[in-house]
């Protein structure tokens, strides 16, 4: 229970970090290849986030952990995300956010083009831009502050 706490806690760290360097530190050096950067580390800590959320359900025995992160993620969709109230478009934007690492671990060139960072995998591009990030630190925090609840379950436990 205590390594919920602590996996909620190093979520909430990089959420704060990668916050900061868009808000406070983008604006003074306006260098798209942050870009990516802030969405890898959102990308860790939303998952350490869903791992929480599908352990403290494994926990009281309402679902089973696979061996495989994709069964685990379809289970989290399936079974976890309602009972959390995360809203469609939230799940829709957190597999945008997992598709497009997906992409650019397999990518065959990545450009800054103006203030966007494009990903070109497959003859496809996929543009990551200020706006997008904001995005998506808006989905992490809301993860962030959805799993919380757990981590408040188990510190009036202990």
């Amino acid at each position: 229970m205590e390594k919920i706490i602590e996996k909620i806690a190093e979520a909430e760290k990089i959420i704060r970090s990668m916050d900061h360097l868009i808000y406070v530190v983008y604006p003074l050096i306006s260098e798209p290849k942050l870009f990516l950067k802030c969405v890898e580390e959102l990308e860790i800590a939303i998952k350490k986030l869903i791992s929480c959320i599908l352990f403290h359900e494994s926990f009281f025995k309402r679902i089973r952990i696979s061996e495989s992160p994709e069964k685990n993620l379809q289970t989290f969709f399936d079974k976890c995300a309602v009972r959390y109230n995360f809203s469609k478009f939230q799940i829709f934007q957190i597999n945008e956010l997992f598709e497009l690492m997906r992409e650019h671990r397999k990518n065959q060139m990545e450009f800054k083009r103006n203030e966007n960072y494009v990903i070109f995998v497959d003859g496809k591009t996929r543009t990551i831009n200020l706006e997008k990030v904001k995005e998506f630190i808006l989905l992490s925090k809301a993860v962030l502050l959805n799993t919380k609840k757990i981590s408040e379950k188990y510190k009036n436990m202990i």
